[in-house]
């Protein structure tokens, strides 16, 4: 984050395997600069909502501070400050697009002149 905590969503608690709801962690938590957890673990509704395939959610700072936060085939903007959805974005139409162990994903700048 531009303040220096670290943004920290979902993942497995025990193993790979998405179909033990022992492993699942639809949750986010937020440690500070140097890596010290709150000890808080916050549910978010995107990842309760795309189990099982949100272990390892697209997550993006936005130039704003929000965060852009995309699983399975959903996608919303989460305001960290407020702990809200600033907007949840439509559904993707289809079948899903990131898989429960999909490993990341990387937003490079976009600019007009580029183009």
């Amino acid at each position: 984050m531009p303040d220096g905590r670290v943004f920290v969503a979902a993942g497995s608690l025990n193993g790979l395997d998405q179909t033990n709801l022992a492993n699942n962690n639809p949750t986010y938590e937020i440690l500070n600069a140097e890596g010290v957890s709150s000890g808080v673990s916050v549910p978010m509704d995107i990842l309760v909502k795309n189990q099982p395939y949100y272990m390892y959610p697209f997550v993006h700072l936005l130039k704003n501070g929000a965060l852009f936060v995309f699983a399975s085939k959903s996608s919303q903007i989460f305001d960290l400050n407020s702990g809200r959805v600033v907007a949840a974005l439509p559904d993707l139409p289809g079948m899903f697009r990131t898989y429960p162990n999909t490993g990341g994903s990387v937003m490079l700048p976009l600019r007009a002149t580029d183009d």
